[in-house]
């Protein structure tokens, strides 16, 4: 067991986790005029982020024995690039949405974003325990190193979504960026 790597890769899942938060706050009026929404449809399609987000906390911790750190963690990182693309393949509305559940293209936006939640509460509950448990002899020096990449991936999603704003890049690619340290954590 490298403690290193896996110190390492807790914090990019972690950096993963925040700059959903980030990115997400960026798109959010290019999503909304895209699939023609309310800011009221666009918070309901949203609130599986936060609600999936706790459940998947909750129902990790009594996974993590069952299942494993290294699979919970792995399928966070999936769950990023499934939840990714379907709110990329989703099919803009032509016309202003009546509920959010009425067209394919915003249920895939909130199946997405379900996942997206999911994968972040796995997040939370796979890289605590673990590195409470690898470093058991210095737990609270590594949880605050390790929580110190939150602000640090919402800084980093932040700059890189105003830069691309900058150069005139569609929301599409900002939300891509959440692929690039998703799926190198999963590597």
């Amino acid at each position: 067991m490298n403690k290193s790597r896996l110190f390492v890769t807790s914090c990019v899942s972690l950096v993963t986790t925040a700059m959903v938060f980030a990115v997400r706050g960026d798109i959010e009026p290019a999503m909304r005029e895209a699939f023609k929404l309310t800011a009221g449809q666009m918070g309901l399609i949203w609130s599986p982020a936060f609600w999936a987000f706790t459940l998947a906390i909750f129902i990790s911790g009594a996974l993590v024995d069952l299942v494993g750190m290294r699979t919970l963690h792995v399928m966070s990182g999936l769950g990023y690039v499934v939840g990714v693309a379907l709110v990329l393949l989703a099919p803009y509305s032509t016309v202003p949405v009546e509920s959010i559940f009425d067209t394919t293209g915003t249920t895939l936006l909130y199946a997405g974003f379900f996942i997206m939640g999911l994968s972040q509460g796995l997040v939370e509950g796979v890289i605590n325990p673990l590195i409470a448990t690898i470093y058991s002899d210095e737990k609270t020096k590594r949880l605050n190193r390790l929580h110190a990449w939150w602000p640090g991936g919402m800084i980093i999603g932040g700059l890189l979504a105003y830069a691309l704003t900058g150069v005139g890049a569609p929301w599409q690619v900002k939300l891509s960026l959440i692929l690039v340290p998703a799926i190198a954590y999963v590597v």
